[in-house]
C-alpha cells in the first residue's frame, strides 16, 4: 500500500474527495484553469465542513483537483471523438441491416427494442420462449433459436443494470455513513443545491 505524504489525507475514500469531483461534473467548477486552484480552495472550500472535518491542505487540494480535472476531460472529450469516428465509419460502411445469409440482424431491428421491455417487465418468467416469441409479430422475423439466445442476452443485461444499480446504492450509503461519522448532514452539497432549486 502507498504511504501517504506527512500532513495529507486518505484523499481517496475522503468526502472532500467526492464533493469536488461532485462540482467539477455538474460544472460548479470549470474543467480548465479559468478557475485557479488557489481561488477555489480559499474562497470556496476552506470552510466548508467536509474540508474543515477532514483537514484537507491547499498542496494536496491543488494537485488532486488537477489529477481530477484532466481525468474529467479525458472522459467526456473521448466520446465525442469516438461519436465522431463511428459516424466517419458508418459514411463509408453504412449499417447492414441483414447479415450475409439475407437474414435480418436482431440488434438494428424492432424486435430489439420490444424484447428490452418485455424482459423489464419480466413476461420472459410467465412465458416459455416460444410463447413469447410468438406473443409479437416484430419476434417472428426471426428463427426460434436466435430468439431465445436474444431472451437469455436480455436477461443478463437487465440483471447488470439491476446490479449496477444496488451498487450505487450501497455507495451513497456508505457515503451517507462516512458523512455521519464526520458529523456532517447525510446530505452532499450537491443535493442541497438540488433542493434548493426544486423549492425556487
Amino acid at each position: 500500500m502507498a504511504q501517504r505524504n506527512p500532513g495529507t489525507i486518505d484523499w481517496r475514500n475522503s468526502e472532500s474527495k467526492q464533493i469536488v469531483l461532485d462540482d467539477l461534473e455538474a460544472g460548479v467548477i470549470s474543467l480548465d484553469e479559468s478557475d485557479s486552484a488557489e481561488d477555489l480552495f480559499y474562497g470556496m472550500y476552506q470552510f466548508t465542513p467536509e474540508f474543515i472535518a477532514e483537514r484537507v491542505t491547499f498542496g494536496q487540494f491543488r494537485d488532486r483537483l488537477k489529477d481530477h480535472r484532466d481525468q474529467l476531460k479525458h472522459k467526456f472529450e473521448s466520446p465525442s471523438w469516438e461519436e465522431a469516428a463511428l459516424e466517419h465509419d458508418r459514411l463509408l460502411h453504412p449499417k447492414k441491416m441483414y447479415n450475409q445469409r439475407g437474414e435480418k440482424i436482431f440488434y438494428w431491428s424492432e424486435a430489439m427494442a420490444l424484447l428490452k421491455q418485455d424482459v423489464a417487465e419480466k413476461k420472459h418468467l410467465a412465458m416459455t420462449p416460444s410463447q413469447l416469441h410468438q406473443s409479437r409479430p416484430e419476434y417472428g422475423q426471426f428463427k426460434l433459436a436466435i430468439f431465445d439466445q436474444r431472451i437469455r442476452q436480455a436477461i443478463r443485461k437487465e440483471q447488470l443494470i439491476n446490479w449496477m444499480d444496488d451498487k450505487r446504492k450501497e455507495e451513497i450509503q456508505i457515503r451517507k455513513e462516512r458523512r455521519r461519522k464526520l458529523g456532517l448532514s447525510e446530505e452532499t452539497p450537491q443535493e442541497q443545491r438540488g433542493q434548493s432549486s426544486h423549492q425556487v
